[in-house]
């Protein structure tokens, strides 16, 4: 199941996927949306230790 996210080129809460990244896959943060091709870029932040 694809995750849903707020996609600003919708407007509206859409699902989401994996982009496939053929120089990196295993690497690749971005999420592109299923209905217009929007892309974002997922960043995890930890806190200091």
């Amino acid at each position: 199941m694809n995750p849903t996210r707020w996609c600003s080129g919708c407007a509206a809460e859409t699902a989401f996927e994996r982009f496939d990244c053929a120089d990196h896959p295993d690497e690749c943060f971005e999420l592109v949306c299923v209905t217009c091709g929007v892309g974002i870029e997922v960043t995890w932040a930890f806190p200091a230790a």
